[in-house]
């Protein structure tokens, strides 16, 4: 494998194979793990690059390269299975400093490796597998068991441009501003959108309305920020931090979930565990007169007899809002990372339904 490091790299995002990152850099740079690629029309014959960077060259076109580190310069590097004892690297490098050797020799007419000509794949590419034989087909179950449940918005944001639009059938549009569409998505064949960790980068619904008493929020999201943030909530504005600012599901600071609502006190559920992991996690929050119900991954992880809504109408909203005051509130109210499969229904959903509908994702 041919890793890359580059000077910016994204902050709180990685792509697979990454595990960690350590980008600090907001809005649409690439992420920890991403994949490059020289488009296969590029000739590479026409270029007179030197032999380590035609090498180079040829792997990044056929296999692609990957973003592994955030570094002060462009820098390849390369792993040999051959021991280095019998390597003759003074040779391949023609006995100057490998970087250099990217660069090329000027007095032989050489050019640098055409860093511009490098194509980002989506996040999370992978390459189905050669012996596969057939076609990866999409999963259609996850979004049939979610139309079943009967929710009154789901932004299953796949969309190609600004909106997200509305399966639920019931046309309750939202739109996308400030965020990095054709993510992979949590669901298989279906894409996602990333948000950047700021007032800039949400979802919000373009048209007011009011919630029910009983009702779930449920939203899928990966994220390895540890600054936390509002992953859904409804607010009485569109986008800022809004006067009234309600069923809100947020990140800690060390990556616990909590899920609030507010009626004249803030009651609260919130996970055991972290969730900051960099893996696609779905959550479900219900709430009825029975109480409050926290679900991770299709199962129970929090819950209390308390209930109770702010009334009012306004906007669902993704990606970050108000937290002022709010318990465990984390460093930042505006969340870095990938969300998929919004739903808002207007019941608070079994635990049956809620499991049997992540068991449809898989």
């Amino acid at each position: 494998m041919i890793n890359l490091a580059i000077p910016l790299t994204r902050r709180y995002t990685i792509s697979w194979p990454a595990n960690r990152t350590d980008g600090n850099s907001p809005g649409t740079q690439l992420a920890i793990g991403q994949m490059l690629r020289l488009p296969a029309s590029l000739n590479l014959a026409a270029l007179k690059l030197s032999p380590a960077a035609l090498t180079v060259a040829r792997a990044a076109q056929e296999y692609g390269v990957v973003i592994s580190d955030t570094s002060g310069s462009v820098a390849f590097a390369a792993e040999n299975p051959i021991a280095l004892a019998h390597n003759k690297y003074s040779t391949i490098f023609r006995g100057r400093w490998p970087f250099l050797e990217m660069t090329g020799q000027k007095g032989k007419g050489e050019v640098p490796f055409p860093l511009d000509k490098l194509v980002a794949l989506p996040m999370d590419y992978q390459v189905p597998p050669a012996s596969a034989g057939a076609k990866v087909m999409p999963n259609t179950a996850y979004a049939a068991a979610v139309k079943k449940a009967k929710p009154a918005v789901h932004w299953r944001l796949a969309g190609t441009g600004s909106v997200a639009a509305d399966a639920s059938g019931r046309g309750v549009a939202g739109k996308m501003t400030g965020v990095t569409r054709y993510a992979a998505g949590a669901i298989r064949g279906n894409n996602a959108v990333q948000t950047d960790g700021d007032p800039t980068s949400g979802i919000y619904q373009t048209a007011r309305s009011t919630p029910s008493k009983a009702f779930t929020v449920q939203v899928w999201f990966k994220t390895t920020t540890k600054a936390g943030g509002k992953i859904v909530g409804f607010e009485n504005t569109q986008v800022g931090k809004g006067s009234r600012a309600d069923r809100s599901l947020y990140l800690a600071g060390d990556g616990k979930l909590v899920f609030g609502t507010y009626s004249g006190v803030i009651r609260k559920v919130i996970s055991p565990k972290s969730y900051n992991n960099g893996r696609w996690h779905q959550a479900t929050a219900t709430q009825s007169s029975t109480g409050t119900r926290l679900y991770v991954d299709g199962a129970l992880v929090a819950s209390s007899r308390l209930t109770g809504a702010q009334p009012g109408d306004g906007y669902w909203r993704l990606g970050g809002g108000n937290l002022d005051g709010w318990p465990l509130q984390p460093a930042s109210a505006y969340v870095a990372g990938s969300l998929d499969e919004f739903a808002y229904y207007e019941t608070a959903l079994s635990a049956g339904t809620v499991s049997a509908q992540f068991k449809a994702a898989a």
